[in-house]
């Protein structure tokens, strides 16, 4: 066998053992073939690779929730402009981060609260986005601790600069 012939047949595998609802074989498929990995090289294509995170986070696999949030949401695309995206789907990316807050994930949470923040799925909430960092920030999510240190520090300085305009 070649080796083109023995990385199908590999990932063969995983397409099977996704398709029986095994959610790291589902992971590993999609991770494949995400933008700027080998594996859009070697025949998983980007529509089969959303599609198996997708299976995979709904069979709770936080990690895959979250490696779509980042190929999918243009909050992403934001903060780190040389990645390449699946397609942009704020909504989507949305949805999946909060699921993957669900199951724990702490970056999840923050990226939720992001997309609360900035009305990726209706309007703008900056107080349930505050609401959902600071649970997050409770269990150790640092990326949520920080931006509501951002937020609070904004904050006193906006009324530090009232207080003096009223004196």
């Amino acid at each position: 066998q070649t080796a083109a012939t023995q990385r199908d047949s590999r990932w063969d595998g995983l397409r099977e053992s996704c398709d029986a609802n095994d959610a790291g074989a589902c992971f590993s498929l999609g991770a494949l073939g995400l933008p700027g990995s080998k594996g859009q090289q070697s025949g998983v294509e980007p529509g089969e690779a959303e599609a198996a995170l997708e299976r995979a986070c709904r069979l709770r696999h936080a990690d895959a929730c979250m490696s779509l949030v980042f190929a999918l949401s243009p909050l992403a695309k934001q903060a780190t402009p040389s990645k390449q995206l699946l397609r942009q789907d704020g909504a989507k990316s949305s949805v999946l981060a909060e699921r993957a807050c669900g199951l724990g994930d702490e970056a999840g949470c923050f990226m939720y609260g992001m997309s609360i923040r900035r009305g990726l799925l209706g309007a703008a909430d900056e107080p349930r986005a505050i609401a959902i960092w600071v649970a997050s920030c409770s269990r150790g999510g640092g990326e949520s601790c920080e931006v509501l240190g951002e937020i609070f520090l904004e904050r006193a300085k906006n009324d530090a600069a009232r207080r003096t305009a009223l004196d």
